[in-house]
């Protein structure tokens, strides 16, 4: 980490550019997060998933593609040119530490189709009603934002206990202003399964 690095609260917006302002074209996600030491003792496996979706100008899906998460058929969406645009590392069913990436995700913003004007980035707990978990038992959860090609970090994001009793929460949005990309924390608790999280912020 740097000091240019921005830690970022809810509502803050910042444009996604260099710290000499430089467009960054592509940008690297990733996401950490530490298991209460007594709830991980208990032998309780948290399944922490972290999601993207694209959305048009009228904040849905336009595709079952364009939501791009850690099903092996959702990993990457892919422009007309097949050139990768949204990359998922992978499912990582246990978290570790906090201080590393569990799951991590890229996006080439440059490449994103012009009928895509948001990029919606959220987490949420695998079957977090079946096993009664929610995001108070998680100790440490952060977001961050690096330059891909720099390896440079620019932004980061730690959730809050605000969200104790949730069972996700929608993180950020890139939001294309016209030939820019803003990077925008969301910051607000969700409920439910990827699909009903769609359902219910209306993205399908």
């Amino acid at each position: 980490m740097t000091d240019t690095v921005q830690v970022l609260s809810k509502g803050a917006s910042i444009p996604v550019v260099t710290k000499e302002g430089k467009t960054i074209a592509k940008v690297y996600l990733g996401m950490g997060w530490k298991i209460n030491a007594q709830k991980s003792t208990a032998g309780q496996d948290y399944d922490l998933d972290f999601s993207m979706a694209l959305l048009k100008a009228d904040g849905k899906l336009g595709d079952d593609k364009h939501l791009v998460y850690y099903d092996e058929n959702h990993l990457q969406f892919k422009d007309a040119n097949g050139a990768v645009v949204v990359q998922h590392s992978a499912d990582n069913l246990t978290g570790s530490t906090g201080s590393t990436d569990d799951e991590w995700g890229t996006i080439d913003l440059s490449k994103v189709p012009a009928d895509i004007t948001k990029i919606r980035v959220f987490v949420n707990i695998y079957e977090a009603s079946q096993r009664n978990q929610k995001f108070g038992d998680v100790d440490t959860a952060y977001f961050k934002v690096l330059d891909a090609d720099s390896n440079t970090e620019v932004a980061k994001y730690e959730l809050e206990k605000e969200f104790a009793n949730n069972t996700g929460v929608m993180v950020a949005d890139f939001v294309r202003v016209g030939a820019v990309w803003e990077l925008k924390i969301v910051g607000t608790g969700v409920d439910g399964s990827i699909a009903e999280i769609l359902k219910a912020q209306s993205m399908e």
